[in-house]
This record gives C-alpha cells, structure tokens and sequence, in this order.
C-alpha cells in the first residue's frame, strides 16, 4: 500500500549531500474531516476502509474511515502531540507516526483499540509506513547517536533493521503479503538509490539516469513503483520497476511526476505537474498509458493526487470537491452492473423464486425457476438484458450437493427485459437427465474489473469468430478460439495474457449430459476438453468466464487447488486472491472430497454471495459445490469431484467465491 511520500522526500532533503486504457469513470466519495475544513488521506485497503490524518482542535489526527465514519484515532502523549496514518491492511490496522513538538518522532500500530508505540532501532525517531495482512510493518528508525537511519521490520513484537546499499541510512516505504520490502537507501557513492528486499537481500533498483530514486510501493509479485529525480534541471519521473529493469512512465505534461501506489493487476497511481502549471494532477497508469484522473471524475472535482489503489480499482485521493479544498476522497469505478445469480435448491419444485439470502440480480428484477421436464429448469432475470448495444454475458453452471450428477446450460437466450439460461443436470451414473441442485451465475461485459473477460464459444471446426454479444475482455488482445486435433478439444485465448491470478470456469452449453472441463492452462487462456453424454470427446459449445478483481466493495475469494492429494496447504499467491486479506487453505478429506477456506470472508448480515466451481484435468471430470457457509474463521466451501463414471477422483479445480 501507499507509504508515507512527504516523509520520504523530507528525509531525502535532510539527507542528500502499450496498450489503450479503456474510457473508466469514477463516483467521488468525500470522507469528511475531524471537525476541522480538511482532511488528507493516505491508503486504502481491499475492502474500502482507509486511513490518513486531518487537523483537530488540538492537531493533527490520524483516522480510520469505514463504512461512511472518519474515526478519530487520537494520539500517544499530550494533546499537543500529532498523528498521521500511512496505511492500513486487511484487518483495519493502520500504522504512521506521532508527531511530537521537537522534532521527534514515534512509529504506532493502531490495532483496532489503541495506538501502541512499537518502539525504535535505538534511536529518537521512527515513523512505520506500511503494513501487511500478516501485520508485519515497515518504517525508518534513527540509531543511537550519529549512527544514521535504518529500514525495519517490525513483527511479532521484534523491530529488525534491514541494512543499506553501503551507505548510512535507509528507509522502507510498503511491505507485501509475501514479506518483500521497497524503500530507498544511501549508497556507499552517497546517492540514494530504490531498493527491493526479499530473502534477506537488499536489491539496488538503480535509477533512470537521475541522480536518486525512491520505491514507494510493491505490488504481490515484487514490482516497485515510485519516483527518481535529477538534481540539476529538478525533473521528477514516475517509474515502474517490473523485476528486470526500471521503466519511465511518462508524465502528463510537466517535469515532475511520481508514482504512489500499485496494485495486484499491475495498475498504478500517482500525481504529475501539467503543463499550464497549478496543482499536481493524480494520475492512473495501466496498460502503458497514463491518464489524468480529472478527466474520469465529475467536473466540479479536481484531483491533485492519487495515493492509493486496491484490487478492486478503488483510488484514494485528495483534491477539491466543490468549492472545498484539500478534501479526501475514495474514487470507486462506475462498474455496469449487469450481475446476478442464483442457488437453486428445490430441484422437484414446478416453479420457485430461490432463497433471497443466495440470490442476486443488480437490476432487482424478480428471479424464478421453472422446472420444464426431469432435469431441465428454466432460471430468468428479469430486467437483465443479457446483450444488445454494446452489451453481451456470458454463463455458468455448477451442480449442487454431494451428488453425481453434473449440470450445464442447454441454451441462453435474452430480450430488452430479461435473461434466461435453460439448465439441463445429468445423471452420470444412470446416464439419464435427473433433477438436482445447482448454481447459476450471469456476467455482463465490464461487470467486474481487469483482468477479466469471458466467451461463448465451440462446436466443428473451423471455430467462427466469437460473437460480441456473448464475449468481451477487459484485455487489450483479441480473444480468440481455436479448434485443435482431436474432437471436442479447443484453445482459448482470453485477450488478458496470462492471468494466473484468477477463477477460470468451463461450462457447458449444448445438449443434455454434455460436459466440458479447463484440460490445461495455456499461455494467455486454456485449453478445454468437452465430451457428449455417454462420455465420448466431441464437438460442444462452452463458455469460459475468467474473474480477476471481483467487484468493486465487496467480497470474493477465489483459488487454483493444484495439489489434488495434499492434505493441507495454501493455494499459490499468484493464483489466488481474497479480498479480505485472510488466508486461504485447501484441505482434502478424502478421494475427489476437498473444503476451501477463506478466512475473514463469513458471510455478512444483509449480504449474499455465490459459489461455483470447475475441474482442471485431462479427462473427463466434473466438480460440484456440496455446500458453503461460514466456518470458524470465515467461509469454507466444500466440493466433490467426479470422473465421467460418477466415481470419486482426486483432481485440481477452481473457485470463486463472490458477493
């Protein structure tokens, strides 16, 4: 998350000797002040809280916003004492610094009751800038005496110094869930150079040719964002460095820029000077192009900078919100939602309205289920256009319950007013359409953010061009389906690249008893296998959805399982995602019988949430969602796999929980 930009340059000071991006707008949230006209902010974690500092009648106060209220976090010490909030993790914790009258300062970590001064390196100050979901914080401490500054890491109540690149200070700017450490230090020359620590080494980032850098944030997968200058003419260039080698980010007109924040897809923020002078404009960079934030937002809003930015797309910023200056704001993406799903959980039933509590439609039309024959039912939402001018969906299916039986989409059809998808389950076992459970999910073009897509698509070879109104990507690549040797085997490109970091579903979409399954992840997609009803490989339709950030302010959790024997383990970080900031754990019980856990994720009173499940194996499997619900420590979801006889079989999967 966004560390503490001002203290760094201050400290520098005192120490120094392609793609398009889509067209995105944003609703502008003012978080209101602490009695005063003013209020800054600094961070924003992956469910909307956030956290900064605003002047008080007796100084500046760090705060926690959540759920619409600016709560004042007081001080350590007198009244005459300052606070300032650097960031906040997944559980609301914020951490920053205190602020005392002579110059000194004191690293603190809110931890939801009190500030609690976590000490120093020795020295008389340190301010903690960042911290992660596993509440391990970074920061700068004086040592004793002339003994210059240190980087930390302050975890399990232990403060550790991290070095420097030969020189006598260093400083940490964020720290990511994986414990890697961005910052700048002196150098053994006396430059200042940005840094990435991971495994006990300090990596020198280097600069673009300027004389200093500074690294101001890293994202899950170690890339660096921040800033470098040269001293002589004063520019000041954003910079992203992706692992290999720094790369200049462009500006907006001006000569000075900087980079705050980056995300888990690779998006970036920051604030650059424009051309005719004025206030810095905050800027979004995603895809190789760098946008001024003025030009998304509302025209009575003027956005200075951009200091943070969460796996939803949801910006912290500060500007001018009307005539109201130096207000904080959060921008949150104006998402089409054209959303819904629904559990249906009463397979016997001639017609039904599902359970409220596991049902969605964003439109808030009606939803029913009409059972048409043995197996087959017919789920519409209504006043969900499912496509036409510029829209298109896409579906998928999962059986429900500790079943053989599988179940997909028949047909999908829409008008102006409604959505229905015709939904077939099959006995694999009897090798006959059988009633059941299931779930059913409709994703609309830009419903949920990057890096997202979804498609339609299969039968014979040749594979026509997908249909616009049943694909889309939020990607910069055309998607693309090719029919490979081999009957009813298919590559699919989903225009993204390669986003690990997600929740792939198969479906599908022709026939009773047909079934398709993800066989392989490709480069840039997949591969999927479909089969006909007796279990042979054919040509079918299917339709692959691909979620990536969920949806803005609310919660999803999804995983790749790729250890399909293991007792117990955590999914691979860059596979799984849970807005929370919990941990996730796979546990198998048994042959083909596993539970996902995402921690601090329970369902919440009011809210819904789905789940669906697909199978990732060479041969015929399927995969059903026997159950969710809240666990001991958040939402479990319990699944069971099938080969095409209907016998258990051990076999990795995906699953996407989502609100």
């Amino acid at each position: 998350m966004r560390a503490n930009t001002i203290a760094l340059v201050a400290l520098m000071a005192a120490t120094a000797g392609a793609g398009e991006l889509r067209a995105q707008e944003y609703t502008v949230a003012d978080l209101g002040t602490l009695g005063g006209t003013e209020a800054q902010v600094s961070a924003i974690n992956e469910s909307g809280q956030a956290t900064g500092y605003a002047p008080t009648a007796e100084g500046y106060r760090a705060y926690r916003y959540s759920a619409g209220t600016m709560r004042n976090l007081g001080t350590i010490g007198g009244s005459a004492n300052s606070t300032w909030g650097f960031d906040i993790n997944a559980s609301g914790h914020v951490v920053g610094a205190v602020y005392e009258p002579g110059g000194q300062s004191r690293a603190f970590l809110y931890d939801g009751t009190a500030l609690v001064d976590i000490g120093s390196l020795g020295g008389i100050s340190t301010w903690a800038n960042g911290i992660n979901a596993g509440g391990a914080i970074v920061g700068m401490s004086s040592l004793v005496g002339n003994g210059g500054q240190r980087a930390f890491v302050y975890s399990g109540g232990t403060m550790t110094a991290l070095g420097t690149l030969g020189g006598n200070f260093s400083s940490g700017s964020a720290i990511n869930d994986s414990g890697q450490v961005t910052g700048y230090s002196s150098t053994a020359d006396g430059r200042s150079h940005a840094f990435l620590y991971s495994g006990g080494t300090m990596r020198d980032l280097s600069t673009l040719g300027g004389d200093r850098s500074v690294g101001v944030d890293v994202s899950p997968y170690g890339q660096v964002v921040g800033f470098e200058e040269d001293l002589k003419s004063g520019r000041r260039r954003a910079f992203l460095h992706d692992g290999v080698r720094m790369i200049d980010l462009g500006t907006l007109g001006g000569d000075r820029c900087e980079a705050t924040a980056i995300n888990a897809w690779g998006d970036i923020v920051g604030e650059c000077t424009v051309p005719e002078g004025g206030p810095t404009h905050g800027f979004l960079y995603r895809g190789g192009v760098m946008v001024d934030l003025n030009d998304l937002v509302p025209a009575d809003v003027a956005v200075t900078s951009a200091d943070d930015i969460n796996s939803s797309g949801q910006i912290a910023a500060n500007g001018r919100i009307g005539l109201q200056s130096h207000r904080a704001m959060i921008l949150t993406p104006i998402v089409p939602d054209r959303f819904a799903y629904a559990w249906a959980d009463s397979p016997t039933a001639a017609s039904y309205t599902p359970h409220p509590s596991y049902a969605y439609n964003s439109t808030g039309g009606a939803i029913h289920i009409d059972r048409q024959g043995v197996g087959i039912y017919n789920v519409s939402f209504e006043g969900l256009p499912g496509w036409g001018a510029g829209l298109s969906s896409a579906v998928a299916v999962t059986a429900y319950g500790s079943t053989a039986i599988s179940c997909s989409s028949l047909t999908y059809s829409s008008s102006p007013g409604s959505t229905a998808v015709l939904v077939g389950c099959f006995d694999a076992v009897g090798q006959r359409m059988a009633d059941s459970r299931f779930t059913v999910m409709v994703v609309g073009n830009q419903s949920v953010p990057t890096e997202s897509a979804f498609v339609m698509s299969g039968g014979a070879a040749p594979v026509p061009p997908p249909s616009p109104a049943w694909s889309w990507t939020s990607g910069h690549h055309p998607i693309t389906v090719t029919h490979q040797a081999g009957a009813g085997l298919y590559d699919v490109l989903l225009g993204t690249g390669n986003t690990a970091r997600s929740a792939k579903l198969v479906t599908a979409t022709t026939g009773g008893g047909t079934r398709c399954n993800n066989q392989t992840g490709i480069s840039g997609g997949l591969r999927v296998r479909c089969y006909d009803w007796t279990g042979a490989e054919t040509d079918q339709g299917f339709s692959v959805i691909q979620i990536a950030g969920g949806r803005p302010g609310r919660r999803v959790g999804f995983a790749v399982a790729d250890r399909p024997t293991t007792a117990s383990y955590t999914p691979a970080t860059n596979s799984s995602f849970n807005s929370s900031g919990g941990a996730i754990t796979a546990t198998r019980w048994a042959v083909g019988r596993y539970t996902m856990n995402f921690a601090a994720l329970q369902k919440l009173a009011g809210a819904t949430e789905h789940v669906q499940v697909a199978a990732i194996r060479t041969l015929l499997t399927t995969c059903n969602v026997v159950n969710w619900g809240n666990s001991t420590d958040g939402l479990a979801a319990n699944i069971e796999c099938r080969n095409g006889s209907g016998q258990f079989v051990d076999t990795r999967y995906h699953v996407l929980v989502i609100e």
